[in-house]
């Protein structure tokens, strides 16, 4: 189906093949192209729920999404990246796309798209982007389905992002934090401005508590644009049930039950207390039954370090970790290393999939650097932690989970600094070999 490589070329082939093109933000050529696929994304249905942000925007969209479910709605999901298979990114009800529909969908997407590099047809000058036909993939999968209610991601930033043509229902905004800074710009003010794009006239917006830069951002635009702003400022309590884990997930569950009432659904506790505690989103602190238990969380940013390393140690107080790290490069590692320093017994380092994956031995060097009592990789010997290198994921996983010599109760083993990396591990939990994931994250 269609994670699987074919020797004529299959439509998910064909579709990796447009990830070459680079970034290209372009609001009209995404409106063209959804065109010319006979897609309008102002028809009804389905009514969209918009979700941005720099942290936990994939988890309030999960959120949203088990909350309409369990309120007798039917609803689609589209979020990015994916970690095992691409069909994760479109979720229809309670499931992930059926494989044989996004198969015949997709080989329509490459019909149009192909005649249109050549010249011919609709699409003819438009060159989408990756993400811009899965964009589209997606509103053909929920519009197909007849789905009244869709709960889109962004993937990167807001106002140039291809889900950026939808007038939603709600806008909802997660906390902002800088990432991605070669594209969003290198100031709270920047990142939130981008995030803020995707507020439109007279829409609600339900808004996570933000640094006071980025907070004033989202407030001018909001009143610019005479958007109702919801501020939710307070965490879900902890006496409801909640699946995910983090002091951060209960404001996301506050930030979704909150968008839900604003798109006009007036939320029942009984069926909110259903969708929580059932809602499933792999890799965020996700603890896997093995021993010492393996918790995968994808956080990539500093600020989600420091979540983290929180839930860490509400989790497993008094314990360290054995960290299992593997970063991309373009990311700002350095503050993501110090915040796991105090946390982490030992370091075991690996690497995400190239071509973005910062080689192991690049990455122990700053490991050591920031946490080495002297200079170069330890041994295991002497002055600071511990420092072991992998860069086979699962022979570093492996390591991992090996009790260091003379320990009597093995740390717990933590993996993360990556989605890419955490997908790599859960693909070896789940017993499953490395598949090709693409995201801008």
């Amino acid at each position: 189906m269609v994670d699987q490589a074919l020797d004529g070329g299959s439509p998910l082939d064909w579709l990796y093949g447009r990830l070459g093109g680079g970034i290209k933000p372009g609001l009209e050529r995404v409106r063209s192209f959804l065109a010319a696929a006979d897609i309008d994304p102002s028809a009804a249905p389905p009514r969209y729920l918009h979700v941005a942000g720099t942290n936990g925007k994939g988890s309030v969209c999960a959120l949203l999404h088990a909350l309409l479910r369990a309120h007798g709605q039917r609803a689609g999901l589209f979020t990015s990246p994916h970690l095992i298979e691409f069909r994760e990114r479109f979720r229809i009800d309670d499931d992930d796309v059926d494989p044989a529909v996004l198969d015949r969908a997709l080989d329509g997407m490459r019909r149009l798209v192909e005649a249109g590099d050549h010249g011919h047809g609709r699409a003819a000058g438009v060159e989408p982007t990756f993400f811009e036909i899965t964009f589209a993939l997606a509103l053909r999968l929920f519009t197909d389905a007849g789905l009244p209610w869709a709960v889109l991601e962004t993937g990167m930033g807001g106002r140039l992002d291809a889900t950026n043509v939808v007038v939603p229902k709600v806008t909802v905004i997660t906390p902002v934090a800088l990432d991605h800074t070669r594209f969003l710009g290198d100031t709270l003010e920047l990142v939130a401005a981008e995030k803020a794009g995707i507020i439109k006239p007279r829409v609600p917006v339900v808004c996570a508590p933000q640094p006071p830069p980025a907070m004033a951002v989202i407030e001018r635009v909001a009143r610019e644009r005479r958007s109702p702003l919801i501020l939710v400022d307070e965490a879900w309590p902890q006496a409801r049930p909640l699946a995910l884990i983090g002091e951060h997930q209960r404001f996301n569950a506050a930030l979704a039950v909150a968008a839900l009432r604003a798109a006009g659904i007036e939320p029942d506790p009984v069926a909110v207390d259903r969708a929580l505690a059932g809602v499933r989103w792999p890799a965020r602190f996700q603890r896997l039954p093995t021993h010492p238990p393996l918790v995968i969380d994808g956080a990539h940013n500093p600020h989600a370090m420091a979540q983290l390393v929180a839930t860490w140690r509400r989790e497993f107080p008094g314990r360290s970790a054995t960290v299992l790290l593997g970063v991309v490069a373009d990311k700002d590692i350095a503050p993501m290393v110090a915040a796991l320093r105090d946390i982490a017994g030992r370091w075991v380092i690996s690497q995400p999939p190239p071509p973005r994956g910062l080689a192991a031995v690049a990455l122990a060097d700053l490991v050591c650097q920031l946490t080495c009592d002297s200079p170069g990789l330890p041994s295991g010997e002497g002055s600071g932690p511990r420092i072991q290198v992998e860069p086979d994921v699962e022979r570093a996983i492996e390591l991992a989970l090996r009790p260091t010599m003379g320990g009597d109760q093995p740390d717990p083993v933590l993996a993360t600094g990556s989605l890419f990396f955490a997908a790599d591990v859960l693909g070896w939990a789940r017993r499953q070999p490395p598949s090709r994931r693409c995201s801008l994250q």
